[in-house]
């Protein structure tokens, strides 16, 4: 029989190990193998956990990454857009000489569309006001239309959406 913890040679009877002091498991061979074979298993228990936890850390990494990646997307694809009365002149450019302070977002709303969103400062009636202007992406066709403009946390009609965008793209 054989000492679990050290593998030094011990006598059938002991109850402790003479060379590391290690309480004996059982009597019998039999005992000391199955109680190996019990650490072996827990060993390679915790080296699946430890792969198991590198594994998800990875998947949630990608999935975070492609959320990314798919913001820019939406982002990039109103940026470059035009009107097609403006076709040499794209939302990005235009949006960043009029607006001061600009900065675009995506969300996907509660209805599932897809929303690329800009905030920024104008000058309204003479006066500075922070403007909201959202887009509707459709990725099928690669396409958007505004559809939402507030002015002060104020929603705008059509009528002002057409002027304000009037004001942009004629400057």
């Amino acid at each position: 029989m054989f000492c679990t913890n050290c593998g030094k040679k011990i006598e059938y009877n002991a109850v402790f190990c003479t060379q590391c002091g290690m309480k004996i498991v059982g009597t019998t061979g039999d005992t000391v193998v199955e109680e190996f074979k019990r650490r072996d298993m827990q060993d390679k228990k915790k080296v699946y956990l430890k792969y198991g936890i590198i594994i998800a850390i990875i998947m949630v990494l990608i999935l975070f990454i492609s959320d990314l990646a798919n913001d820019d997307y939406y982002i990039e694809l109103v940026k470059t857009g035009y009107p097609k009365a403006y076709p040499a002149k794209t939302y990005g450019e235009e949006f960043g000489d009029f607006f001061s302070g600009g900065e675009w977002s995506y969300f996907e709303s509660s209805e599932g569309e897809d929303i690329v969103e800009f905030t920024g400062k104008c000058t309204y009636g003479g006066e500075e006001v922070e403007a909201l202007v959202q887009f509707t992406v459709d990725e099928e066709e690669e396409t958007f239309e505004v559809t939402y403009l507030s002015l002060n946390d104020m929603s705008q009609s059509e009528l002002i959406i057409l002027a304000l965008f009037y004001a942009i793209f004629e400057d």
